[in-house]
């Protein structure tokens, strides 16, 4: 999917936040994520392990992620999911870099 305009990425983007930040909520019954939601489009995730910070990035129609583990990642939304260069999606990555404190269980949006 192409988008058109920013309010476009804006809002898929707000609402993959929303998704993640419930999806980290739900499933970190022993409490190891410190979740901070910056705004409406960045979301900072604290752990033993590390910390990512994710952002929507609408000058170039990502979500960027950077990560204290394994460095910068930049996410296209291809064929509705995100996917970076390597065509990983940004659930994949959040799913392994955290699966030493919680497991996850992203559904497709």
């Amino acid at each position: 999917m192409n988008y058109s305009n920013d309010v476009d990425i804006i809002s898929i983007g707000k609402k993959t936040l929303d998704y993640i930040e419930d999806v980290l909520i739900k499933e970190d019954v022993q409490c190891q994520l410190d979740i901070d939601r910056l705004g409406d489009l960045a979301l900072k995730i604290s752990s033993t392990v590390g910390t990512h910070l994710i952002n929507v990035h609408s000058d170039a129609k990502e979500l960027w992620l950077s990560s204290t583990i394994s460095g910068a990642y930049h996410f296209s939304y291809i064929k509705n999911t995100w996917k970076d260069k390597n065509s990983s999606t940004i659930f994949s990555l959040l799913k392994k870099e955290l699966e030493p404190v919680v497991t996850l269980h992203f559904t497709p949006l």
